[in-house]
């Protein structure tokens, strides 16, 4: 690992010279990629994306008004609302419904920047909820483009909004790039870019280059599949060494190299054929896919450009109408008053800076966070927790926890259960546990009897999924309690 960190700063010592050698260079890529212009339709895209997948992933916050509140654990500099986290059906209710209005009339581009700032308020709520249950949700990247479609013109192209607006200006026209139409893009491109450095960073810089060993992906894999014991995996990976090996490295290079790919137009097509891989592969393999973080590869497609080369296309003269010239005149679909770009720049610089802290501090928050990085070494057995019933006319029962998840999900419960056989306090712990209880016996009709006393217990796990069916063993009292 100390090997992997000199790397690590000779590379970074390596940029800052070639900073210094060719500043002329870096200049100009660093110049061209922020005054680069879009067409109004390739922003219309990603608004269509945003609010689709926003719709599609409708937050649903009532699930958890049944759920204890003594598992509610808040993220990173949220601790100081603690009990007091508003979990109401007012609060969910009324979230969704702002998120649902504003993504419909997003989505059909109708006062696009409200109906932008309107989805953002209820998903703030609304997706943030998911994030105090143990383990986040990752669902940060929507509300953030949500908050740059409240301040970009998202609407000018493909929207009810430009509807209208030809009907009082006819020479607009949605394919005339501007630089308007393509600093928003641009943010997003480095959002994105963001959310794949730093869990690439953090593998070389905890693990070392050891992470892309075919023993520590075997290890990876099979902790994963223990927290979903209910999946088969379309191929066993883990049983090729030289699958695992190859897999490892090209998950580095691809992570690591994405952003600095935005501004190398040439390596930018291979890297977006890179992350459609990526993602494929790791819905295949562990069930894990971020979809909502490829499908924002639609707006990196110069969608306006492609629509003027077809309709110039000689075969398609006779039936088209020649697109009109270009003017020296600004456009009307262009015009926009200073301080909407001030508004649009303080956004998104916010942004690409909240997010790039949280990812150099490997902080995970609401709504700024780095995202899962997977920069450990995965143990071949997991410490958990168990569970002993005492019933008052019975004998006792012994319980694996993991399969009483709930709306949690399998995964989420699985590290909840992690997290809190690790918990050092035992006010804390007892609170927790009584949480637990409340959960398990809710599931189970049969723990609807007098029970007497229960008893919790950490125990190993083997990781292996071929000894999944093993019993519980090696267990280590934790807490006793009275229901």
């Amino acid at each position: 690992m100390n090997f992997t960190r000199a790397v690590l700063l000779l590379a970074i010592a390596s940029g800052a010279a070639v900073s210094l050698w060719r500043p002329k260079w870096l200049r100009t890529r660093w110049t061209e990629y922020w005054q680069g212009e879009s067409a109004p339709v390739d922003l219309a895209v990603l608004r269509i994306v945003t609010f689709g997948c926003v719709l599609w992933m409708l937050p649903r916050p009532e699930i958890f008004l049944s759920q204890p509140r003594g598992l509610i654990s808040l993220p990173f500099g949220w601790n100081w609302i603690g009990e007091h986290f508003p979990i109401t059906a007012g609060w969910t209710t009324t979230s969704r419904m702002l998120v649902l209005v504003g993504s419909l009339f997003g989505l059909i581009g109708l006062c696009s920047r409200t109906a932008a700032l309107v989805a953002f308020l209820g998903a703030f709520y609304g997706y943030g909820i998911f994030q105090i249950w143990g383990k986040p949700t990752h669902y940060h990247h929507l509300v953030w483009f949500l908050a740059m479609l409240a301040v970009a013109p998202a609407g000018d192209a493909l929207s009810v909004d430009a509807w209208l607006a030809r009907r009082r200006s006819p020479r607009s026209d949605p394919c005339e790039p501007t630089r308007t139409h393509g600093l928003p893009l641009r943010f997003v491109w480095l959002l994105i870019g963001i959310i794949y450095l730093f869990p690439g960073l953090w593998k070389l810089w905890s693990v070392g280059f050891t992470w892309c060993s075919a023993d520590a992906m075997r290890d990876l894999i099979h902790a994963r599949w223990d927290e979903i014991p209910f999946f088969t995996p379309l191929a066993r990976i883990d049983r090729s060494d030289w699958l695992l090996w190859m897999g490892g490295i090209l998950v580095v290079v691809f992570e690591v190299g994405f952003l600095f790919a935005l501004f190398l137009p040439r390596l930018l097509p291979w890297f977006i054929a890179g992350g459609v891989v990526f993602h494929l592969t790791n819905f295949a393999i562990l069930l894990i896919f971020f979809w909502a973080i490829p499908i924002f590869y639609l707006s990196m497609v110069p969608w306006g450009r492609l629509w003027t080369r077809l309709r110039r296309r000689p075969a398609l003269v006779s039936t088209a109408t020649s697109p009109p010239a270009r003017s020296d005149e600004p456009s009307q679909i262009s015009s926009e008053p200073p301080w909407r770009r001030r508004a649009l720049l303080a956004v998104g610089t916010i942004l690409v800076t909240c997010n790039s802290l949280a990812g150099g501090l490997r902080i995970t928050s609401w709504p700024f966070a780095c995202y899962p990085t997977f920069a450990y070494r995965a143990s071949s057995t997991k410490l958990t927790l168990g569970l002993e019933v005492e019933f008052a006319s019975a004998p006792p029962k012994v319980l694996d926890l993991r399969r009483y998840f709930g709306v949690l999900g399998a995964d989420r419960w699985d590290r909840e259960l992690h997290w809190l056989a690790l918990e050092p306090n035992p006010a804390t712990a007892e609170k927790r546990f009584r949480a637990i209880w409340l959960q398990v016996r809710s599931l189970d009709p049969e723990l609807q009897v007098p029970v007497s006393r229960i008893h919790f217990f950490r125990w190993n796990r083997s990781t292996d999924p071929d000894q999944r069916s093993a019993p519980i063993a090696n267990r280590t009292p934790c807490l006793s309690l009275v229901p």
